[in-house]
């Protein structure tokens, strides 16, 4: 059985959160995580042209998330008024390039759903971060359109919540941002718990359209396969909310 494989920054590693079991990624269920701190897109697409194609063969799923660091990284340009909308175009350019070429790898390999989920916005009191972050969603929504992908839209869902869902929130503008040292741009326990959860909600939305009606059981005794949504979605649904509530419980064990 194919498991879900996951590609991305920091947030897929899990930073953030207060342990690997807080993630969003490990809220999923099993996955084989391709992720690094610091990522953009271009690391990734040079990460996933590594992999064999036995291994995109066996997964079942794969989630993209990226794009976070492509903004980051121009974060010098974007002090600057003068040249941050043309260092935005160009940078919009190169990730859309850069998610299409990973995207055209391996979408003729996989057996299941490609997922490309969009970004959320941690600096909502900045305008240029708000339009800096919609128009990646743009991409993004665009290229999951072309490759016939579940596109999950996370921007709404952290939309007036920041506060509350990124670790070490401060004022929500650019000004909050360094060159050096970490910057209040990830989720914390809850802002993972919400990413995790917007993605299998897309994901049963999906097998829902898709017009798949039955029961899980009925739908796995007629097709004598595992059903559109993975494991991770399964499991989630099972066992996933006793999982969260141990994971609650343990945490809360560890406060003082």
């Amino acid at each position: 059985m194919g498991i879900l494989v996951v590609l991305g920054d920091s947030i897929s590693v899990g930073v953030g959160a207060s342990h690997p079991l807080a993630s969003y990624t490990a809220r999923l269920g099993p996955a084989k995580v391709i992720a690094k701190d610091g990522w953009t897109s271009k690391r990734l697409l040079k990460e996933v042209r590594k992999q064999p194609e036995r291994m995109w063969k066996a997964a079942e799923d794969v989630l993209i998330l990226i794009g976070g660091n492509d903004l980051v990284w121009s974060l010098p340009y974007f002090l600057t008024v003068k040249t941050r909308e043309k260092a935005l175009q160009k940078i919009i350019k190169e990730y859309e390039k850069n998610l299409h070429s990973i995207c055209s790898i391996i979408t003729p390999l996989i057996r299941g759903k490609l997922i490309l989920v969009g970004l959320y916005n941690p600096l909502p009191n900045s305008d240029f971060a708000r339009r800096a972050v919609l128009r990646m969603n743009d991409a993004i929504r665009q290229t999951a359109a072309s490759y016939k992908a579940l596109y999950i839209d996370l921007f709404p869902k952290f939309e007036g919540r920041q506060s509350a869902l990124i670790d070490g929130y401060k004022k929500g503008l650019l000004s909050d941002m360094r060159l050096l040292g970490a910057n209040p741009i990830h989720p914390n326990d809850k802002g993972h718990q919400l990413i995790a959860e917007a993605i299998l909600e897309g994901t049963e939305k999906s097998l829902q359209s898709s017009g798949i009606k039955e029961t899980k059981k009925e739908y796995k005794k007629k097709t004598k396969e595992k059903p559109a949504v993975s494991s991770y979605a399964d499991k989630n649904r099972s066992g996933g909310r006793a999982k969260r509530k141990r994971l609650t419980r343990t945490q809360k064990g560890k406060r003082r």
